[in-house]
């Protein structure tokens, strides 16, 4: 699901269930961190959010810049 897309319910709800299935996918904690700062604000769970996918793919610079922010 392309969040850019405009359906943000939509995506979140694909990015939570992609963790949940797999608590891994770094992509999708990245996406879900994402989005739920834009509608949160940097709250203590987004940054976990960010955190495991930086821990997964330190280098990776989109997950950086989640975190960043």
């Amino acid at each position: 699901v392309e969040h850019g897309a405009g359906d943000v319910t939509r995506a979140r709800a694909a990015y939570s269930k992609a963790v949940e299935l797999d608590p891994k996918h770094a992509d999708a904690l990245n996406n879900l961190a994402w989005l739920d700062f834009e509608r949160e604000g940097a709250t203590p769970r987004v940054e976990a959010l960010a955190r495991r996918a930086v821990a997964l793919r330190p280098r990776e610079p989109q997950m950086l810049d989640t975190l960043a922010w």
